[in-house]
Order: structure tokens, then sequence, then C-alpha cells
């Protein structure tokens, strides 16, 4: 068993503690409005903080977290909170992913409908509606958010979106008809693409918005990949039901799901990979690998809406 104390990136443990205290910070709001003498359209405006969170996000000052219909935001400095709603200027409801590029300090809201809000560090908020209004049958769900610079990378049910942050638009949209995208990550001079199919990759020089220039990765066995990042130069992926990292002969095993459903979200610091894993339709298992095989359970959370949010 590593040492805790020593070991753990601070930022994630000051996010789990966060989600952890949340709901006695809206339980404080809760009965403070209860208490004010507010208007009807004052309530209505701070009723939906007070129910699960489904996503959240950070940035080296705040730590957002959101509800399906709104945002609460807590400073990391002090734990003041405040909120960001349909009143503030959100453009739509069901909000399902949020996402902080730092190069441009921006939030990014993303709906369930495809919708996006781009919320500045002034509080101005932009919406970017091309995603809803892709012509591609199904739905329009964001699954990733991968920035790099000030451009992100959306990972879509539909394909993949390359997004200008500081010009608010789309660069260029890669459509996977065959395949349901699901996570995305750049390596060194190479972009990787998990899908339902498997993983795909490309240069930055392809032609990436041909998909069938795009080269999937053979594997052995028939497998799916949902979830990719990188750790210490190398790939690590959910493949199948099992967390694998990429050398340069082929695969090493990693760690698998165990008595979980699946893995939900990976994301790698310097000495360590953290995975969350769902167990039923609320719960979820975080763990930590490390480079040398080791596993850590430093928490299991309850009531989360989704869990591949928690990070």
């Amino acid at each position: 068993m590593k040492n805790n104390n020593l070991t753990l990136n601070i930022s994630y443990m000051k996010k789990l503690l966060f989600f952890f205290t949340i709901t006695i910070y809206t339980a404080i709001v809760s009965t403070t409005l209860a208490q004010e003498n507010l208007a009807i359209g004052e309530c209505q405006t701070y009723s939906p903080m007070i129910s699960s969170y489904v996503a959240v996000a950070q940035s080296s000052e705040t730590v957002y977290f959101a509800t399906k219909q709104a945002i609460v935001t807590v400073d990391k400095t002090d734990n003041s909170l405040g909120y960001i709603t349909r009143v503030s200027g959100l453009n739509d409801t069901h909000i399902n992913r949020l996402g902080y590029n730092e190069a441009t300090k921006t939030l990014l809201v993303c709906y369930e409908n495809g919708n996006l809000d781009l919320v500045a560090n002034d509080g101005k908020i932009t919406n970017i509606a091309d995603i809803k209004r892709a012509s591609v049958a199904g739905t329009h769900t964001v699954y990733n958010i991968f920035n790099k610079g000030t451009e992100a990378w959306l990972a879509c049910s539909f394909g993949l979106v390359r997004l200008d942050i500081v010009n608010q638009q789309v660069i260029s949209t890669t459509f996977t008809p065959t395949s349901q995208t699901r996570s995305f990550t750049i390596l060194n001079d190479t972009l990787w693409l998990a899908t339902r199919s498997g993983i795909y990759w490309a240069k930055p020089t392809t032609n990436l918005l041909d998909f069938g220039a795009w080269q999937r990765l053979p594997i052995r066995i028939n497998y799916s990949c949902k979830q990719l990042t990188s750790f210490n130069g190398k790939l690590v992926a959910s493949i199948n039901d099992s967390i694998f990292i990429r050398q340069t002969n082929g695969w090493d095993f990693l760690h698998t799901v165990g008595d979980i459903d699946e893995y939900r979200a990976l994301d790698a610091s310097n000495d360590h990979i953290l995975t969350l894993a769902s167990r039923g339709s609320d719960r979820c298992i975080v763990h930590y690998i490390y480079a040398d095989g080791q596993v850590d359970t430093p928490a299991i959370i309850n009531n989360v809406g989704d869990c591949s949010q928690v990070i």
C-alpha cells in the first residue's frame, strides 16, 4: 500500500474533498434560501441547485459542479459559493459534461442534446450550437473533452469535433459513422480515438476529416475501447473490461473491473493513473494504479449522477 499522504496528487484530493462536501454546501444554501424573503423568480433560479450533481471540472482557482439545470462554483481559496444559471446566461438545460481550458480560462458546458456554452473568465457566455444542429441521425452526446492549447477536441457520439475556443468556432468534424466515439487523446505526434469498435490513430498530417484514413489499432482479440489517456509517455486504454498500458512490444495488463460494471473515466498524474469505475447507477469507485503495479482504492463515492464526471 502506498503512503497516500505523500503520493496522492493534491489537485485530485481537493477535487474529491469538494465533491464530498458539496452536499453540505447545498444544504446550507437550501436553508438560507428558505429563510430569506426572495421573489418567486429568484427562488426558481436557485431551486435547481438542490439536486444530485452530474458533472465536475476545475480551474486553478475554482471547482465547478453541475446539476442538470445549473452550475455551482466553489472558490478554492475561501470556499465561497457562486452560481451560473439560465438567469446568468446559460442557453440550455440538462447539462451532461463540463471541461475547463486553462489556456483561455474558459469553462465548457455541454448539454445532453449537444448544445455547448463557453463561459469566459469574465462571466460572458457564448453559445455554439454546431454539434446540436449536426445533420446526423441519433444522439449528439459529448462523451469526452480533451484540451490542447487554445483548442478543445470533443468526442461525440457521431464523431470528433475540433473547437477553436479563442475564435469560438468549430474548426473541423470527423464523422465516425460505423463507430461511436467515446474518448480522445494526443500523445507525442499521434492522435488517438477510442470507439466501440476499437482504437483508431492518425498523424496530424493525415486527412483527419476522412475517418477511412485513420488506422485501427490491431489487437489479437475482438475489442472495444471507451477510455484513453497517457501516462509517462505511453498510451493507457480501457480495453473491454480491463485497463492496459501500451509498450513497445505490446500491451501490459494493469487492472480489471472485478465487481464493478465498467470503467467510466481515466486520468493520469506524474506517479499514478486515476480510474473511475461505476457500480450500479449511482456509485463511483476510485482507483489509483501506480507504475509498479500497486493499486489503491482511496474513495467510494455514492449518489453520483454520472461517474465519468468526477474528473
